[in-house]
């Protein structure tokens, strides 16, 4: 499958995988759970209506669509849940003492059951909570096979 195939299933929503039901691949490994936010970010919830754009040098990756993202009020996580209805989690990785509040996303999407489908997702967001904006720089790589890659910008911003 290449890349361009694997990453359309992507774009469908908000780092989303096609992953079949089971154990969910879409979870970053866990960390530590970071203490419970403070400072200026500290009040900020992102639970609500985004709208996202997602753009890139190939032109088969931009795409435009809104999700509903869900906070954990403990650890500041983000879930949004894909089209299959499996969670995926962009893991708080700043502990809110500024403006920004940094994420990680890392999980690996099985696209289907050959030795080529496997897709890897990464990248850091940075939510800016003044603009209510949220910016994720993501790279895809296909894992085996030809292990093509691509790279492509979501650009969020909170409706409600």
């Amino acid at each position: 499958m290449s890349i361009r195939v694997a990453a359309l299933c992507f774009i469908s929503l908000f780092a989303v995988s096609c992953a079949q039901g089971g154990a969910s691949p879409t979870s970053p490994s866990a960390l530590t759970a970071p203490a419970a936010a403070a400072g200026p970010s500290a009040g900020y919830d992102a639970t609500g209506r985004w709208r996202f754009v997602q753009t890139s040098a190939n032109p088969n990756l931009n795409d435009t669509w809104d999700a509903d993202v869900l906070q954990d009020p403990t650890t500041g996580n983000l879930t949004v849940h894909d089209d299959d209805g499996n969670p995926v989690t962009l893991e708080r990785l700043s502990q809110g003492t500024g403006v920004i509040i940094t994420y990680r996303i890392a999980f690996i999407s099985v696209e289907g059951s050959g030795p080529c489908d496997l897709l890897r997702i990464q990248g850091t967001a940075r939510l800016d909570t003044t603009t209510n904006t949220m910016t994720l720089p993501i790279r895809l790589k296909q894992l085996g096979c030809e292990n093509e890659r691509a790279g492509a910008v979501v650009v969020a911003t909170k409706l409600s």
